[in-house]
């Protein structure tokens, strides 16, 4: 049964201000880089893959109801998270399952080496 409508935590990217790979030029304002391989980036592996939906679709429909209007499109796409809101989803995040994001990737067979994985990075508008 699909959950439209419906959101799920499913993990947290390290993000950084500049890649941890040589990458191309990019032709953006504002670039966000990732690295999947860090030890902060984490996958959420619940054995009820279902069980944060209520929590979390509340959370974003208390605090970001234009994003969930705007399907997370534009400037919908992309939130500032701070201070209580920020407090909430922490509080939602510990009571799941942590698993290093590059054992996710070893396991969904994505390539797994440090520039494969780690040239992510995700433009932007301001």
């Amino acid at each position: 049964m699909g959950h439209k409508g419906e959101m799920q935590l499913i993990g947290c990217l390290h993000c950084s201000d500049t890649p941890v790979v040589t990458l191309p030029k990019l032709d953006a304002k504002s670039t966000i880089f990732y690295d999947s391989l860090s030890e902060n980036s984490v996958w959420f592996s619940n054995d009820e893959p279902a069980a944060n939906l209520q929590p979390v679709t509340t959370w974003l429909r208390r605090h970001f109801p234009s994003a969930i209007r705007g399907d997370f499109q534009g400037k919908h796409g992309q939130h500032a998270l701070r201070g209580p809101a920020l407090a909430e989803l922490n509080k939602i995040a510990h009571g799941l399952v942590p698993e290093p994001f590059a054992e996710y990737l070893a396991k969904s067979k994505t390539p797994n080496s440090r520039t494969a994985a780690s040239t992510n990075y995700c433009p932007y508008q301001r």
